[in-house]
């Protein structure tokens, strides 16, 4: 597996690569506004491989102390390898209080990933969502666009977020900075 963040904005130092355990997650922070935005970049093991569940629960597991150890506001984003109907991932984003962007913008029910990038399985649509953006308090889902396939058997997305000037507060309260 491989991931990457691309950003415009510059990378603050405390941007790194994590790897508690079995868990490696890309750490990128830069400068949205008044406020640094932490992005976590993740990609959990496929749950069909041999010893596949037992690693991506364990993965899951690990994630989510990452998480505790963050100051929102902060997005994780990647390929979870799961849907939102999982139960484990369900409590997962419940238990560290994170919203959706999909779920966020009414588009919770859009599919992810195909069956295959080529050949006749290729032409069989997406059927599941396993692919994510998570928010932490202060950061909202305005917009997400789901792209076309390029050589994965993954759907990308481009999610257009706002983040307040004070995640302890909500984004009524005053206008957001906005990240791309």
């Amino acid at each position: 597996y491989a991931m990457t963040i691309a950003s415009r904005a510059p990378l603050l130092p405390s941007s790194a690569v994590e790897r508690p355990e079995t868990l490696t997650a890309i750490r990128a922070v830069v400068q949205c506004g008044s406020r640094p935005v932490t992005v976590l970049g993740v990609h959990l093991s496929a749950l069909l491989g041999p010893g596949g569940f037992r690693m991506w629960r364990k993965e899951i597991h690990e994630l989510g102390e990452l998480i505790a150890t963050l100051a929102p506001p902060f997005v994780v984003v990647g390929d979870f390898n799961s849907s939102r109907f999982r139960p484990e991932f369900a409590r997962f984003v419940r238990r560290a209080g994170l919203t959706d962007v999909h779920g966020g913008v009414g588009k919770g029910l859009s599919r992810s990933l195909k069956l295959s990038d080529r050949g006749f399985l290729a032409s069989v649509p997406a059927f599941t969502r396993v692919d994510h953006a998570l928010l932490s308090p202060g950061v909202h889902a305005l917009d997400v666009e789901n792209l076309a396939p390029a050589g994965s058997d993954h759907h990308p997305f481009v999610a257009t977020l706002a983040v307040h000037p004070d995640a302890t507060r909500d984004l009524r309260d005053a206008p957001p900075a906005m990240v791309d």
